[in-house]
């Protein structure tokens, strides 16, 4: 297979993401979409979701709880001691560098101005997103430099944290488009505060931070050699090239029907675009994180899978802590404050979002790196993402 061909994979891959769950839209609807269907912000749910399912709670839970059992306990699922002990070598002191201790103080800056629900400078209000993601993001960026003697994504390789970056805001926003076609999973109730244009603008330059924000926590957990080396020996699993297809099939068929039944299938928006992009790289011959785990190598997908759990529990409490609260009601003049309207488990908050919500970050932490690399990949951008099982800068 040629390289032009393989990027027409890619792309068509990324194409199909989004016309296939509009060409489902279509054909339910007949062509007639609602005046409103692709408003953006979204400022309230179509359908508020109000039935609550137990067993489909109970269900998640189950999952939730396996899936820190084979964080804590690997061994139960067949995982073994591995005797791979130069995964990442000690390091000699160094200081935190200049980028850390500048990130922290706009993170925190902006954290404090958001915390304490302040409504001036407007101008500032309504940006704070941006230097609250961005602020972290290089704080974190110090942390891996400090613990590696000097080396992180930012100091050895800006051009790809650039990249990402850029990468992130078609990444993110292929995911508000998707919203639209579940009867909004997530809404913007205090989006009109500002005009249509400053919120797409808003939404492009915060969005930039939210894949770099999962690269630097991934760059973070390579730094501790036994929690790397906890995951490299365990169960190895390769799905042959028909299965391939079936899941390839099978997450473009559920995309399509996803508008047919919103409330099934909502989840569908995390799974889908994850699984056929890693089964396009993988079958043009693209390292993944799934990658390794055919040699029983565990370590990239968990790790990144573990970034965003954590991220995302970070960014609700940022995103929960900006507002007043009375009862179920948010007050805040903040135009990007979220909420949400999950089917099935939507009670049990923490911060805005249902508890058992948050296992849908765990596949977009995954999703975070693959979209990278086939962002990358039809770019020809060089990325050490896809030289190394861990990263090396």
């Amino acid at each position: 297979m040629s390289s032009s061909s393989k990027v027409v994979y890619v792309l068509l891959g990324m194409f199909g993401i989004v016309i296939i769950p509009y060409f489902g839209a279509y054909f339910h609807l007949d062509g007639n979409f609602d005046a409103h269907y692709f408003d953006f912000p979204p400022l309230k749910v179509e359908h508020e979701y109000t039935e609550f399912n137990w067993p489909i709670f109970y269900t998640v839970g189950v999952l939730f709880i396996l899936t820190a059992i084979l964080y804590i306990f690997p061994r139960v699922f067949g995982f073994k001691k591995s005797e791979n002990k130069d995964s990442v070598t000690p390091h000699p002191a160094t200081s935190y560098p200049v980028w850390f201790w500048i990130g922290g103080a706009v993170w925190l800056g902006s954290f404090v101005f958001l915390l304490l629900k302040c409504t001036d400078p407007k101008w500032f209000l309504n940006w704070a997103y941006v230097p609250l993601y961005w602020g972290f993001t290089f704080m974190l960026d110090g942390i891996a430099y400090k613990r590696t003697g000097g080396k992180s994504i930012f100091n050895n390789n800006p051009q790809e944290l650039i990249g990402i970056g850029v990468a992130s805001v078609s990444g993110w926003l292929i995911f508000e488009f998707l919203n639209m076609f579940v009867q909004e999973y997530w809404y913007y109730p205090n989006g009109d505060n500002v005009p249509v244009a400053e919120f797409y603008t808003y939404a492009i330059f915060a969005s930039s931070a939210l894949m770099p924000l999962s690269f630097e926590w991934y760059s973070y957990f390579n730094t501790f050699p036994s929690f790397v080396r906890m995951y490299q020996n365990g169960p190895r699993i390769k799905f042959n090239r028909a299965m391939q297809y079936i899941i390839l099939a099978g997450s473009c068929i559920v995309l399509f029907l996803m508008p047919f039944y919103p409330t099934w299938l909502c989840a569908a928006i995390w799974l889908a675009p994850l699984l056929i992009l890693t089964v396009i790289l993988d079958i043009i011959g693209v390292w993944t994180p799934f990658t390794p785990i055919r040699h029983g190598n565990w370590t990239p997908v968990l790790f990144l899978a573990l970034t965003y759990l954590l991220e995302g529990f970070l960014l609700e409490g940022q995103n929960y802590l900006s507002a007043r609260h009375h009862g179920l009601e948010a007050v805040t003049a903040y135009p990007g404050y979220w909420m949400y309207n999950v089917p099935f488990v939507n009670g049990y908050h923490v911060f805005e979002m249902p508890v058992m919500g948050f296992y849908g970050y765990l596949p977009f932490g995954i999703y975070c790196m693959v979209w990278w690399i086939a962002f990358a990949y039809i770019l020809n951008i060089p990325t050490n993402f896809t030289k190394y099982e861990n990263p090396v800068y």
